[in-house]
């Protein structure tokens, strides 16, 4: 359910579904009056409607790993920002203290919605994170205009400890992690997501945020989903999704993790009920495409997009399992993956949007070649005149005309 505040009324105009025909108004007002499982990402110029009745949008992550790379990082946004299909949404993923955090370059450059992970930013080694410093970060990031946070209440030492008794690799949660080490270096009886979750809504309230659920426990390995420590954490998330909602702030739920294809289906009927817009991470289909999981996720996100109330996919990179630091042609690349997914999915969720299918079908027509320009990943320099040099005079699209 989708919280009406002084100034939904004027996002309504700058929804791209609006935009594009796709939906009007008063069919996204009457999404918003009943409790149809979606949700709104606010931006000021590009506000996202998120559930399986909008377009699937698309989400990229980019951090600075060392204060090495961060001009690295700041070309990847500045490249990202002038695509033509450049992402709807960026998270930063920055996992050490600068001067100015990247997330404020992202608000300056990147005009659609922005998402951090504050715990990232606060966690000190040794000491965890401080509660007046997790509070101050988050009230600075909402009063800036960041649009999303992904924050972990299910990071709990009890679930920490059937995931060790059940799975070889407990978790695969950076997030998640960060706030696991923090309850066990403060000895906290909860942690400290839980313990200032009140406080941390009337934040998100005040700015018109919306908070995604994360995943702390999101397998690693295939064989894995699906398991007790999953079920459990699937329940938790419910518990505090119906929680965020009955404050009146807008949500979402990350998931999956690792899970193959047959689980995918049972996944979605699982967490059907909650009626909330899923941020699927991944999903990864199987664990052995080490270097292709590009492919792989996008092959993932498609097949849980067609089954479930998906609203944003992450983008991966080929580098996800190899250790190294994506490079600015893996971003795009990954990307690129991302969006042959979301626009897969995208003529299947409204007809008209398979116009710029059926474009490029005539086109294909009326050139008797299916080599032509065009398509979602055009740019306006694609050759049109280099044709095809397999068939020649036996083109079966000019053959028999």
């Amino acid at each position: 359910m989708i919280f009406i505040h002084n100034g939904v009324n004027d996002l309504l105009e700058n929804i791209k579904e609006v935009k594009l025909n796709l939906l009007s108004k008063d069919k996204i007002s009457n999404l918003i009056s009943g409790d149809f499982g979606i949700s709104i990402i606010e931006h000021p110029h590009n506000p996202l409607l998120l559930g399986s009745d909008a377009l699937l949008k698309v989400n990229t992550n980019i951090g600075v790993s060392s204060k090495e790379s961060f001009s690295t990082e700041l070309k990847k946004l500045e490249l990202l920002s002038k695509l033509p299909y450049s992402p709807d949404s960026i998270m930063d993923h920055t996992i050490v203290k600068l001067d100015k955090p990247l997330w404020k370059y992202m608000l300056e450059i990147f005009d659609k919605p922005i998402g951090t992970l504050p715990h990232y930013s606060v966690f000190r080694n040794n000491k965890g994170i401080d509660k007046s410093l997790l509070l101050e970060t988050i009230e600075e990031m909402g009063e800036n205009g960041i649009s999303f946070m992904t924050l972990h209440p299910t990071a709990t030492l009890k679930l920490l400890e059937v995931a060790k008794l059940n799975r070889s690799i407990p978790t695969t949660s950076r997030g998640g992690v960060l706030i696991l080490k923090d309850t066990q270096i403060n000895n906290r009886n909860t942690n400290i997501i839980v313990d200032n979750f009140d406080d941390i809504l009337k934040i998100f309230k005040k700015y018109n945020m919306t908070l995604s659920v994360g995943t702390a426990f999101r397998p690693a390995r295939i064989d894995e989903a699906l398991d007790q420590t999953q079920i459990i954490e699937i329940n938790e998330q419910e518990k505090y999704i119906n929680y965020i909602k009955s404050k009146g702030v807008n949500t979402i739920m990350e998931g999956v993790g690792h899970l193959s294809l047959n689980s995918i289906k049972k996944y979605c009927s699982r967490i059907h009920h909650l009626k909330t817009p899923l941020m699927p991470l991944g999903p990864m289909p199987t664990d052995a495409t080490i270097g292709f999981d590009h492919v792989t996720s996008a092959i993932g996100a498609t097949v849980i997009s067609l089954y479930g109330n998906v609203g944003i996919i992450n983008s991966v990179t080929r580098e996800e399992h190899t250790g190294g630091v994506p490079n600015i042609d893996s971003i795009i690349e990954g990307l690129k993956s991302a969006r042959v997914a979301a626009h897969c999915i995208n003529i299947t969720r409204f007809k008209k949007y398979q116009n710029i299918d059926n474009a490029i079908s005539s086109k294909r027509a009326s050139s008797k070649s299916c080599v032509i320009s065009g398509g979602i990943f055009d740019d306006g320099l694609s050759n049109n005149g280099i044709g095809c040099s397999r068939c020649s005079f036996e083109c079966p699209l000019s053959l028999l005309v």
